[in-house]
């Protein structure tokens, strides 16, 4: 999350051509990124100079669990990803239904495929604006449970 002015431009102009199709934008951290204020601040301070669009974050590490780390997310208008199985926020932990959910499969990660009760909770989780992303890709899996979820929603 340091130096990230000139590669993050890089990634705008990569996508402007989406346009209105553009998502969110989800910055997935590695689980061993540490939450610190100062680093983070001036990243997420460079990101909103350069993009006032909705923006995500996966976080992964522990340290994340904290009221300054909600406070700085919430100063730069970037929501919180529901990630399951959830290494840092699990559902209960949302006051409001978030805009941003990714499923990676459990119990083994990116394999296992997801029930339809499973898929009716994270559904009724999910922001009515929100998107859900199936990562449990390895076995195939992540095309049949999103045709599952459209059909419910």
């Amino acid at each position: 999350m340091k130096d990230i002015a000139e590669p993050f431009e890089a990634f705008l102009e990569d996508i402007a051509p989406l346009g209105e199709k553009r998502g969110p934008l989800l910055c997935q951290l590695p689980p061993t990124l540490v939450f610190n204020t100062d680093v983070l601040q001036t990243a997420f301070k460079t990101i909103r100079n350069a993009d006032d669009g909705p923006i995500v974050i996966e976080v992964r590490h522990k340290s994340w669990e904290s009221a300054e780390a909600l406070d700085l997310l919430k100063t730069y208008a970037i929501d919180r990803v529901l990630a399951d199985p959830a290494p840092v926020w699990p559902a209960e932990d949302f006051g409001k239904p978030p805009k941003y959910v990714r499923l990676h499969g459990k119990p083994k990660i990116y394999y296992a495929s997801y029930a339809d009760d499973e898929i009716a909770a994270f559904s009724a989780l999910l922001a009515p604006d929100g998107w859900c992303v199936f990562d449990n890709t390895a076995s195939g899996a992540a095309i049949e449970n999103a045709l599952s979820m459209l059909e419910m929603r």
